[in-house]
């Protein structure tokens, strides 16, 4: 059932959630000690043997180079079976994963003895890991460390390929100050894969100082030259970014959460076929950005299809006359070109604010730079929006997408086309002023032209007004847009 409306829409606040992180009472060793402590000898290989058998292969062992070449030929299996690769089948092993070597799981792994059960991230060039499958069990990093880059790795660097790996946190959680991820707190180079990988557990990124800090359920921050990919990876996560830097104007403090990463900057994104649950929670000074996959994503081509959140995304903001973002799926999207296909949310999303925000059941905000076509096909957001607290400020609430703008203040703004096709919206949105919208509460860009076929809206939209605001069952409002 096709129809068309126009509508304004404001709103987007957060409650805030808190972990407590159990402090340590036995000695915790740094990366230096243990590796002068005596530990079971790091498995040196020179002819690789399976993880089943244990029986000896003669293929040589591939070098990260030859790796990376049979895995972009499209030959996965073969990168990362057992004879191409060190097999780890022990917390020593794990600890010594060097740069530039190609490694598997041969079972699971426990690290709940491992240095009184404290794991000391890895900082690592080109890595390439298969997990075969099995679990990293037990991972714990205190916030009493104050690590910059909190996850299994800290900052990854040059290029990544990590697939088949299940990451289990202890109750005692991982925390850090500036990044944090199961997987990684960090990715930055030129390429980086994560395929059919999953985290389970508690996650926090709290600052005390002014700065930002990012927390992802796989990996905090990607920044990647050529391409990023995120295939067929599952988060069940407690997430957590707080800036306590102050309350005060002027203060750069910014917090950003995602089911499965915090920010990624690359020129061309592949994000399909990804789950997220959990909760999501974030508060800052400065800006706040929260979604159920990606919190922004910054990049010249994105494809984002097949993917399903089902989170309670909360969110809580200070002070700030900053932009802030918040999405079911995405929370700031800034692109040259979108293919945005079968994606669906059933995400809560609740926000306690005092702040300008745009929000969305799928996209928090679409920033569009050039004039290229924006396909929106097949998605749907059957959740919840709720706005609890609103102080005179501009907030957007979409069932698909909280507002349309331009990506930078100095773009010329061409011509951009939106295809919305059998796209639903049969969830619901109640907010306290500003626009509400079934698809789009806002378009604030000049020249786009809204292209909506075969859409539907069966949810309920409720807008409380005290400073004025507009509703519309398909589009809040439009005051720059070319045809609709």
């Amino acid at each position: 059932m096709l129809k068309k409306g126009v509508s304004l829409f404001l709103a987007l606040a957060v409650v805030f959630c808190i972990i407590p992180v159990e402090i340590m009472a036995s000695e915790i060793l740094t990366r230096d000690e243990l590796s002068g402590a005596e530990k079971t000898p790091k498995l040196q290989i020179t002819e690789a043997t399976t993880a089943t058998e244990g029986t000896a292969v003669t293929k040589e062992l591939l070098s990260a180079g030859e790796f990376s070449d049979i895995y972009q030929n499209g030959d996965k299996e073969g990168a990362a079976s057992t004879s191409a690769a060190i097999i780890i089948t022990t917390a020593e092993e794990l600890a010594s994963i060097e740069s530039g070597k190609s490694y598997v799981l041969g079972n699971d792994i426990d690290l709940s003895t491992y240095n009184n059960g404290v794991w000391l991230p890895l900082s690592c060039s080109d890595v390439y890991l298969d997990g075969q499958g099995f679990q990293i069990k037990n991972l714990a990093i205190p916030a009493e460390l104050n690590m910059d880059y909190a996850g299994l790795f800290g900052n990854i660097k040059g290029t990544c390929i990590i697939q088949n790996l299940n990451i289990v946190l202890s109750d005692k959680a991982i925390s850090g100050q500036y990044m944090a991820g199961g997987i990684a707190a960090s990715f930055s180079g030129e390429w980086c894969q994560f395929i059919n990988c999953s985290v389970v557990g508690a996650i926090n990124a709290q600052r005390s100082s002014s700065g930002d800090c990012y927390v992802g359920g796989i990996i905090g921050t990607i920044s990647a030259d050529n391409y990023t990919t995120i295939t067929n990876c599952q988060s069940n996560v407690s997430l957590n970014a707080q800036n306590n830097a102050g309350v005060s104007y002027g203060q750069t403090s910014s917090s950003t959460a995602a089911g499965l990463c915090a920010s990624i900057g690359s020129n061309n994104v592949i994000i399909s076929d990804n789950c997220s649950y959990g909760r999501i929670a974030a508060k800052g000074v400065d800006n706040v950005c929260t979604g159920g996959l990606v919190g922004t994503i910054s990049c010249q081509n994105t494809e984002i299809w097949n993917n399903f959140t089902e989170s309670d995304i909360v969110v809580r903001r200070c002070i700030s006359d900053f932009s802030n973002y918040s999405g079911g799926l995405c929370g700031n999207i800034i692109a040259d070109n979108v293919n945005f296909n079968n994606n669906n949310s059933s995400s809560n999303i609740s926000l306690d604010y005092n702040l300008d925000m745009s929000c969305g059941g799928l996209i928090g905000t679409l920033s569009l730079k050039s004039d290229l076509d924006i396909n929106i096909e097949k998605c749907s957001f059957d959740g919840n929006i709720s706005v609890l607290v609103l102080d005179s400020n501009i907030t957007y609430c979409g069932g698909i997408i909280g507002s349309v703008e331009k990506a930078f203040s100095s773009d010329t703004e061409s011509t951009v086309a939106i295809y919305m096709i059998a796209c639903e919206m049969n969830g619901s949105i109640n907010t306290i002023d500003g626009a509400v919208g079934g698809l789009i509460a806002a378009i604030n860009r000049k020249n786009v032209d809204i292209n909506v076929e075969n859409c539907s809206f069966a949810g309920q939209l409720s807008l409380t007004s005290y400073y004025g605001g507009s509703i519309g069952g398909f589009i809040g409002e439009a005051w720059m847009y070319g045809n609709c």
